[in-house]
């Protein structure tokens, strides 16, 4: 009886093994492109659920029951409440197109028309006041090209939301996929970090320092950064409908939530406004939703993120909208939250690389 054939090690030169592995990789990554997003997603949320699974495997004593259990979980507390949000968010962007494309979206009570020329004659004064110039500034012009710019926006709007509703048959494609991917993760999650080991060209102790670090990083922008811009969309969107912007609340929420992932967040938003509510007259509104942001928004930051974040977790400002925007370039609208936690692995992978030179030049020659 013939013995089972074996690599023999030696023959191969170690460089020969890394170029083919890299390839196989590339291509692997490549041919699993357009599932990527949802790859990504999935074990994303079974690194999440990980502990739920390891608390129930002991509990249960079954670690195949736990993985159904665990999943049962999981889309108890985030798909169902996702999708009555995405729905219902739906319905009010379809308002809100609708409004839009109308004329009818009032600002605090006020047409946006009303408001532009408002705006316009005030900036007249100070500009006729100033150096003498009158009427600068041409309202009707203004108005014509909000006129033309709102409804092209609200088609854009209303075009996403038909796609998103046409898409339904591959949104249950991919939510069968994610359903696999997760389970695996939380099944072989072990598995997979123990490949990850054996792939990787580091020693043991670099591989486990490096692992936990990214870990550490990835728990802390996935937990914190979502729980800091949840905090911070919400609070934006209640402001908004105190002032007399309501009926929009989960659109805004969900909208500044995402905005909220990258540095000015809802600010990109509500500080114009802020601004044109001041200028039309509606100043305690407009100097409501200024302070809102720079005063509570901020802190809102400041507050939560030390208690949830530990430093050494923590992605500099620059390198996050960087990411944000990367991602989004990357992966669509949910590369706002993958692009970042990108950037974790090539700032983990720099610094763990700058640790392990500067542990070698401390070892004697």
């Amino acid at each position: 009886m013939s013995k089972p054939s074996t690599i023999n090690s030696t023959s191969t030169p170690n460089y020969v093994w890394a170029i083919t592995l890299i390839t196989i990789l590339l291509l692997g990554l490549n041919f699993v492109r357009p599932f990527l997003s949802v790859i990504i997603l999935g074990l994303l949320m079974a690194f999440i659920f990980y502990p739920v699974h390891k608390y129930l495997t002991k509990k249960l004593r079954s670690s195949g029951r736990s993985v159904v259990a665990t999943t049962i979980f999981s889309i108890i507390v985030m798909i169902i409440p996702l999708i009555l949000i995405v729905g219902i968010t739906a319905a009010q962007a379809v308002k809100l197109s609708h409004q839009l494309t109308g004329g009818t979206f009032n600002l605090n009570n006020q047409s946006i028309t009303g408001a532009i020329t408002d705006i316009s004659n005030n900036i007249n004064q100070k500009i006729e006041s100033a150096v003498g110039v009158k009427d600068a500034i041409s309202s009707e012009g203004v108005k014509g090209f909000v006129s033309d710019l709102l409804p092209k926006l609200a088609n854009e709007l209303g075009n996403a939301l038909v796609n998103i509703a046409s898409g339904i048959p591959g949104l249950v494609t991919m939510f069968i996929l994610y359903l696999f991917i997760f389970t695996a993760g939380l099944s072989k999650g072990s598995k997979l970090v123990q490949i990850a080991k054996d792939l990787s060209p580091f020693d043991k102790k670099t591989n486990k320092l490096y692992l936990e670090k990214m870990g550490a990083m990835a728990k802390a922008m996935l937990k914190g950064q979502f729980v800091i811009a949840a905090a911070q969309g919400f609070e934006t969107a209640l402001v908004l409908s105190l002032v007399g912007i309501s009926g929009y609340f989960w659109f805004f929420g969900v909208l500044f939530t995402f905005m909220s992932f990258i540095p000015l967040g809802a600010g990109i938003i509500t500080i114009p406004l802020g601004i044109i509510l001041i200028l039309t007259g509606n100043i305690t509104e407009g100097s409501l939703i200024l302070l809102n942001h720079f005063l509570i928004v901020t802190n809102i930051d400041n507050v939560i993120r030390p208690k949830i974040v530990p430093k050494n977790a923590q992605l500099p400002a620059a390198l996050t909208i960087l990411g944000a925007f990367a991602g989004v370039a990357a992966f669509g609208f949910v590369g706002v939250i993958y692009g970042p936690m990108i950037m974790i692995v090539i700032t983990t992978t720099v610094e763990s690389y700058i640790e392990y030179k500067k542990q070698n030049a401390k070892q004697p020659a």
